[in-house]
């Protein structure tokens, strides 16, 4: 049975994003243990979508949320004869460093936040500005047009929070996320790793992780009180949010604000070394 005070950690990112990130805390000493949370799954290119790319000619900023919407992005407008010049002439904001690479693959500058959340999204100097000429000038000034290339269920916060300030938003949705099938040998597996230190990047992925320990508990492969000792590093203020509100040891909560491999390690051990 793992223990989760020691150099041991479930990543439960999506497979194709988790690789460099486990290889990174390995390098720091960690087991760990791969666990997708989240499966992207391609929306085909469809009647709808080929009316949204019509829309997406005119929108003068885009934000990108994920490597895939990059690359779902990019095939999609291909095939809605946007050249890459056009879309180069765009302002670009890109959720995180990865998906701001992905975007560089395309000669696409972007811009990207220091937290990597909606909220620092949101303190980009580019829609900081934008809200408040927006919000200061509503009646004078012309609705900007801006375009989310994203999942089904991610990054609303940002939306909402753009069109309530006068924003016209474009949601172009190319992917859905789901939970990954996974057998009652796989659960099994799991709970011989528990206690352990799980890596929780969205309230989605936060949802799915508590599915899953209802189906094992449900099947008896794990007990509720095996869940107690777990501890959480959580991306985020708002994430963190949400499993206090589900949680009744705010203490098993460690916040980071980037998914890199050496805040991750500084927060737990900072933990273990004041407990």
């Amino acid at each position: 049975m793992a223990q989760c005070g020691s150099k041991f950690l479930i990543n439960t990112r999506p497979a194709e994003r988790a690789n460099a990130l486990s290889k990174a805390l390995q390098a720091l000493g960690y087991s760990v243990y791969e666990l997708p949370l989240l499966s992207l799954e391609p929306i085909a290119f469809n009647a709808e979508l080929e009316a949204q790319f019509a829309q997406f000619k005119h929108a003068e900023i885009v934000v990108v949320v994920s490597p895939i919407a990059v690359e779902l992005g990019m095939q999609y407008a291909s095939q809605s004869n946007i050249s890459l010049a056009q879309l180069q002439n765009k302002q670009w904001i890109a959720v995180g460093g990865s998906t701001q690479k992905a975007l560089a693959k395309y000669k696409i500058d972007s811009e990207c936040p220091t937290v990597e959340t909606s909220e620092g999204m949101l303190q980009l100097p580019i829609l900081n500005d934008l809200i408040s000429a927006q919000s200061s000038n509503s009646q004078h000034t012309k609705s900007v047009r801006i375009a989310f290339w994203r999942g089904i269920g991610g990054r609303t916060l940002m939306m909402d929070e753009l069109i309530a300030q006068g924003c016209t938003v474009l949601n172009i949705l190319l992917y859905r996320r789901a939970l990954p099938n996974y057998t009652m040998d796989d659960l099994k597996q799991l709970a011989q790793q528990l206690p352990a230190t799980v890596l929780v990047s969205s309230e989605q992925s936060w949802k799915n992780w508590q599915q899953l320990n209802s189906q094992m508990v449900e099947h008896a492969i794990a007990r509720p009180n095996d869940f107690l000792n777990n501890q959480y590093v959580v991306l985020g203020d708002r994430v963190s949010q949400v499993l206090r509100d589900d949680l009744i040891n705010a203490r098993q909560i460690l916040t980071v604000q980037h998914l890199q491999a050496n805040e991750i390690d500084s927060v737990i051990q900072n933990r273990n070394n004041n407990k």
